[in-house]
Formats: C-alpha cells, structure tokens, sequence
C-alpha cells in the first residue's frame, strides 16, 4: 500500500530498530553476574565462620552443594538466557540458581550471627529463609523443566495448562 520508500515504512523500521530495554545478552550476564555476586557473599561469610570456628550443624557437605548447584545453574541459564536458545529453560536455570545462592547465602548469615558474634540484626530470619528458599527452585526442576525439553518450547498450546499447574504448584509449595 505505501511502497517501501514512504515515510510510514521507514518510520517503522527506524522503531523496529530502537530497542529502549537492553538486550538479552546483557540480562542473561547481569542476571548471571547477580547470582555469582550472591554466592560470592555466602562464600565469605562461610569462610568467616570456618575461621571462627563455628560448628557445622548440617555436615560439611551441605555447603558445597549449594555453591556448586548456584554457580552452575547461574552459568548456564546466563548462557541459555544470553543466547536464546531456551526460551523457557534458561529463566528457569536464573531462578534455580537464585533460590540456591540465596540459601547459601541466609544460612551462612544465620550461623554467623547465632554461633560466632553473639547476634546479628535478622539471624534468626535468615535461618527461616534458608530453610525453605530452596524449594521453589529445585520444584521447578522436576515439574518446570520437563515441559521446555528439549529445546525449551512447550510440545504444543495443549500443554499451557500442565505448565500453569506446574507454576501455581512451585509457588504454593515452601
């Protein structure tokens, strides 16, 4: 109707162009860098807290596990996120990794601030959170993650019920 030289055309394409929100490449790694930033601050308040000594109430290997599940899954869903080639798995990884750091993180504010310098603002708070902020993401796993394999699409708009359910089902559950 206009032509591809009218003002309309080029209008459009100069706005298809302007992207005002930032990239995906730039949320994936700043998501990614948020996560590994979260992590790093749960890795030093656990080394403050092996340098004081504080007894390890949950076995020494639950610290490890929760710094190697965030920083795995933060790194791949930057990727996945980064390169859109996962629609729905790589926010699904950022969100993994966010509930993992974030129990890292508030459990080691806890035995930090009840075993090693007599009260911090929050201790016993942090110890509710650690408790259960790792649910939501290791829920989505097993009930989110199936639906967006293998290539991170659902198998078809019949299935965008079974994925809500699957999402109310993570958020209830704590």
């Amino acid at each position: 109707m206009f032509g591809d030289s009218s003002p309309v055309t080029a209008l459009v394409s100069r706005a298809a162009r302007h992207r005002p929100w930032p990239s995906r490449a730039v949320i994936g790694v700043g998501s990614g860098a948020a996560v590994l930033g979260i992590c790093a601050g749960g890795c030093a308040l656990v080394a403050a807290n092996v340098a004081a000594g504080a007894p390890a109430e949950d076995g020494p290997v639950f610290w490890p596990i929760l710094l190697v599940g965030a920083v795995s899954y933060a790194v791949v869903g930057a990727w996945l996120v980064a390169r859109r080639t996962a629609g729905l798995l790589g926010p699904v990884f950022l969100g993994v990794a966010l509930s993992l750091a974030a129990a890292l993180t508030t459990r080691a504010y806890g035995v930090h601030g009840l075993q090693v310098v007599d009260g911090l603002p929050g201790d016993r708070w942090a110890f509710w959170v650690a408790a259960w902020v790792w649910v939501p993401g290791l829920l989505s796993l097993l009930t989110v993650v199936p639906h967006g394999v293998p290539d991170g699409a659902l198998a078809s708009g019949r299935w965008r019920p079974a994925l809500a359910v699957s999402v109310v089902a993570v958020t209830v559950a704590r």
